[in-house]
């Protein structure tokens, strides 16, 4: 703004504001229908109203109308520099000026900035000279209810103020000292230079004594290409070190590292002179992260062998929810290993749900400043409590509509996490395109200027979902990285490396299949692969074809394609590589990488075809690929095979088809020393499994299965852990197929499935396969109990169970018992409810050709169930009787009695016909306070004890053996006692004191007859 034009603007300004006065002789307020302001430094107005101020301090007011302006004074005491800043309101676009006099004539200087931008202004002053800052909105509608700050700094001798904008930048050289002041809270002093060659910059700023000041660079005259910073603590010199491109001008900012940092001396700034900079860049400065995933034994024992490569550990453990939490553990073995090796480890946090990435998931939390507040406390809750070096935020999918949100999301996470000391990487899918970005949720340029690091997804550039292609071609990285560095400083970039491959099916392209690189050699040694380069991606290939006779195509990587890939962090100068992931790469990976990071050592492209490959003579298995249910080898019962399992989590499928209904056996026979498992399923699904045996080593694993006519059956055979696998083949035997049982039941092997049976009816049924389980269901109509009776076949142990609704981890009771005896099960039922009984072999023995006897008796009601334990007795009076049952085996009923006298009583008890039921009582609910007991044989027993006043007898009713029990009730009688008080001189009965605590009372007249008779207690 020119001095004329502000001239125009403040006379316009006084003319509105002497029009608002001449209606109102009361001070200036503004108010609606919740509140009202006072502005108490009204009416300063004009000139002669300006209030006065004073250095050091801060003043806070209001631009309360349309037009309104604020005018202050302050008169210089020395000569110097003075600064002046203005905070407007949130949302607001207030401006300052200041005149040399009391004349609108006599402008100096102005600031207007836009809304949420301090405006400053920095002045020379003279002695005993006044000054007028002048506040006003920058149009008529810049007026609040909230208030602004103006804040007046000292006055110091400050030869580069004004240049707290990137215009007012003072150029500085190369190995001079700057002394310079933060003079006023909000200052900022920008420096700026221009490199004159490539290389390496570091600045040094000395804060004075008890500040705490900062300081930042960014490239070109904008705060949005951010490039570093130092942040150190009070006390603490900053050193920043950077790297610069020859005729790129570079400005860098002096602040405070909050508004109460200012003034108390001068700082220095100077930085050394430039370091050259060799194109291909030092290997020492660059780091490889690798992904861990948990619970794969493969990859902590690869992280283990390679840890001398790795730096930096990306534990890929950590999910969210909708609500904010983090869910997951991770290996404090693999913490710990990491931690003894100089290791960082950093948490990796993804959007997975249901063992899939959901964008809704991320979407939810990062558009909720409720759930991103809680999710960002949550991280940095477990970063802390675990000791990681930061957090990896992989959120995939996200909608670009939600490009702010995020972007929002990860500055307040840094917000949070950076003043710990904790860091930031965000993993980026690959983008070669600005239309491309536009497709995705990241705001390259924010990103890079936030977070500590990025990580590049620079593989999947084929898959199945795409034609065959390698998987990350040595072009197309290099244009993921060239366009992405145009946005992000390229030492923040992790270029990432696959140590992975995909098989794709050419006559079945659904079964296209991800392949860690450590499979290729045994692949192509038992399939023959035949191998070749192709220039176009550099990357290799090979073909082969499987047991089914279809064609296969294979793009994977080798020591040439990751080495040239590896190259691309010299070329851009990167940070590093990040690796998905530890435990699949080959023995040749890790040393590939540490080649291609060597500047000296960088190859050119290759562009011949040829590839030498060679193949493991000693893998031979005739039989692969027989990996999936598509390729399974055919087999025929009656029959023997010999196979291999020839590398670590190698399995092999076969099939065969019964042309009948039957029993079929299946055996396998290990290699000597080794334990291999096999397992069954009908039909190619492996949710439907029917059978596997997994004995030990040394032992033969054998299936007995219930076949069907014209269905088809999987046997799969493999190792029980990693290391079960060699150059010995197995054999696998088919018997032939048994015909002969006839289940009717079946299939009632799943809870869907379960038999319908009615309560006091018998039912036969077989088990007839390992792994057989017999399913039957019933609804209960009322509460009460019911015992289930197994009867197994001669010389078989069965078992059963039983659960409450359809749902496995309701179980509420069982019986084991074991060969020859009878199973017996009583439980408890509640009024409809659903009840499912399983019955099954202990073992994989344990099914035949023979039925076996499953019994269900009648509901049985026990009014006063539960009553097992001293806590659940049930409460009984002195002389009453009580029908009850002993309804299961392990039953026992407990009574309890209260006895508010001294004395004796009975108690007797009459069990069911044919039953023995014993009794016994305990003095107060201890089983060591035992006091008496019967166990007569025959149905009643009785029992007399002594009893203390106000003492509570717990009277225990149970069965002498396991069989008595039952459907019939028996009876429990307490007798009564009572104390009667005579007058020994009259003879006559004065009172009657009952166990229960009742007393009776008898009153005479003169002549001895009873004229009332009283009833006290209970």
């Amino acid at each position: 703004m020119s001095k004329k034009q502000s001239i125009t603007r403040i006379s316009f300004v006084l003319v509105l504001v002497i029009l608002l006065n001449l209606f109102s002789s009361s001070p200036l307020v503004i108010a609606n229908d919740e509140e009202e302001i006072q502005d108490t430094f009204e009416p300063n107005d004009d000139f002669q109203g300006a209030l006065s101020v004073l250095p050091d301090n801060n003043y806070t007011s209001y631009i309360s109308t349309s037009g309104d302006i604020d005018i202050y004074k302050f008169i210089a005491d020395t000569e110097g520099f003075f600064a002046v800043n203005l905070i407007s309101p949130a949302g607001r676009d207030y401006d300052v000026e200041v005149y040399g006099d009391a004349n609108w004539s006599s402008w100096l200087a102005g600031s207007t900035e836009t809304a949420d931008q301090v405006d400053a202004i920095t002045i020379p002053v003279s002695p005993n000279v006044a000054y007028y800052f002048v506040v006003y909105g920058k149009d008529a509608n810049e007026f609040n209810l909230e208030p602004y700050t103006l804040s007046f700094g000292h006055i110091q001798n400050d030869n580069y103020e004004p240049n707290g904008t990137l215009n007012q930048a003072i150029s500085i050289l190369p190995d001079e000292v700057y002394t310079s002041y933060i003079s006023i809270a909000g200052d900022k002093d920008i420096y700026t230079f221009t490199a004159e060659a490539e290389g390496l910059i570091t600045v040094y700023l000395t804060s004075p004594a008890g500040k705490d000041l900062d300081v930042e660079v960014f490239e070109n005259a904008s705060w949005s290409n951010w490039l570093a910073d130092s942040t150190n603590g009070e006390g603490q010199e900053d050193i920043m070190t950077f790297s610069v491109t020859a005729g790129i001008p570079y400005y860098i900012v002096v602040y405070g590292k909050d508004s109460g940092v200012f003034g108390g001396g001068a700082y220095t700034l100077h930085f050394e002179a430039l370091q050259e900079e060799s194109p291909t860049s030092d290997l020492s400065t660059k780091e490889i992260y690798g992904y861990y995933v948990p619970g794969d034994q493969e990859s902590v024992d690869r992280l283990q062998e390679n840890s001398s490569y790795i730096q930096n550990l990306l534990s890929a453990t950590y999910d969210i929810n909708s609500y904010g939490d983090i869910t997951g553990e991770d290996s404090v073995e693999v913490l710990d290993y990491s931690r003894e090796q100089g290791i960082k480890i950093f948490a990796v946090l993804q959007n997975r749900e249901n063992d899939a990435f959901s964008p809704e998931l991320a979407e939810t939390i990062i558009s909720s400043a409720t759930l991103r507040g809680s999710l960002i406390q949550n991280i940095y809750s477990l970063l802390t409590e675990k000791g990681y070096t930061g957090v990896n935020i992989d959120f995939e999918g996200i909608d670009p509509l939600y490009k702010n949100q995020y972007t929002q999301f990860l500055q307040e996470l840094v917000n949070e996490l950076r003043p710990a000391g904790l860091q930031v990487i965000v993993s980026v899918e690959s983008i070669t395109t600005s239309t491309q970005e536009n497709t995705k949720a990241y705001d390259l340029t924010q990103l890079g200027n936030i977070v500590d690091k990025v990580q590049l997804m620079t593989y999947d550039q084929h898959g199945p979902w795409s034609l065959p292609g390698a998987v990350a071609s040595y072009q197309w990285v290099d244009n993921v990285v060239n366009y992405i560095s145009g946005k992000i400083s390229s030492d923040k970039i992790l270029l990432g490396l696959n140590a992975y491959a995909f098989d794709w099916n050419l006559d079945d392209a659904s079964n296209t299949e991800y392949l860690p690189l450590n499979k290729i050699l045994w692949l192509s040694s038992v399939a023959e692969g035949d191998h070749a380069w192709d220039p176009d991606s550099q990357s290799p290939y090979f073909t082969y074809e499987g047991s089914n006779g279809d064609e296969h195509l294979v793009w994977y990587e080798n020591y040439t394609s990751i080495r040239l890939k590896t190259q691309l962090v010299s070329k851009y100068n990167l940070a590093g590589v990040a690796v998905w992931r530890i435990g699949y790469e080959d023995p040749e990976f890790w040393q590939s990488v540490m080649t291609g990071l060597e500047p000296e050592n960088q190859i050119e492209l290759v562009n011949s075809t040829m590839l030498e490959f060679q193949n493991n003579n000693d893998l031979i298995d005739d039989n692969e690929m027989n990996n999936r249910f598509s390729e399974a080898v055919e087999v025929t019962p009656g029959n023997s095979y010999l196979s291999y399992l020839s590398i670590a989590n190698d399995r092999d499928i076969f099939k065969f088809t019964s042309d009948s209904e039957g029993q079929i056996t299946v055996n396998l026979t290990s290699p000597s020393g080794k334990d291999y498992d096999v397992e069954v399923f009908e039909t190619a699904n492996w949710s439907n499994w029917i059978a596997g045996s997994s004995e030990g080593v040394g032992q033969q694993d054998s299936l007995l299965l219930r076949v069907k006519p014209n269905t088809d059956y999987y046997i799969v055979v493999y190792g029980k852990s990693p290391s079960e696998f060699g150059s010995s083949p197995y054999t696998v035997s088919l018997g032939l197929v048994q015909e002969g049982i006839n289940d009717t039941y079946e299939p009632n092997g799943t809870l869907a499935q379960a038999v319908n049976v009615e309560l006091g009816n018998t039912y036969d049924s077989y088990l007839s396969v390992a792994g057989d389980k017999d399913i039957y269901t019933f609804t209960a109509e009322a509460e009460g109990q019911v015992t289930v009776n197994l009867t197994s076949p001669t010389g078989k142990d069965y078992n059963v169970e039983v659960f409450e609704t359809a749902s496995w981890s309701n179980w509420l009771a069982d019986s084991e018992d074991g060969v020859g005896e009878e199973d017996v099960m009583p439980f408890n039922v509640k009024a409809n409810t659903a009840y499912y009984i399983v019955v099954y072999g202990k073992d994989s023995a344990e099914f035949g050709p023979d039925p076996y006897t499953l019994s269900f008796g009648m509901l049985m009601r026990d009014t006063y169930e539960p009553n097992g334990t001293f806590i659940d007795a049930t409460r009984v009076q002195f002389g009453k009787s009580f029908d009850s049952f002993l309804s299961s085996s392990s039953d026992k009923d407990i009574f309890s009695l209260m006895s508010k006298i001294e004395g004796k009583i009975t108690v007797s008890l009459k069990s069911p016909t044919g039953k023995d039921y014993d009794i016994e009582v305990f003095e107060t609910a201890n089983w060591s306070n035992w006091l008496a007991g019967s166990s007569d044989v025959g149905q009643m027993d009785k029992m007399t004890f002594s009893v203390q006043p106000n003492t509570v007898y717990y009277i225990v009713v149970y069965g002498k053996t396991s069989s008595d029990f039952g459907s019939e009730s028996y009876t429990l009688t307490i007798g009564n006692y009572a104390q009667y008080n005579y007058d020994l001189i009259t003879k006559r009965l004065n009172s009657i004191f009952y166990a229960d605590g009742r007393e009776v009372q008898y009153t005479y007249d003169d002549s001895g007859n009873v004229v009332e008779i009283k009833v006290i207690g209970s």
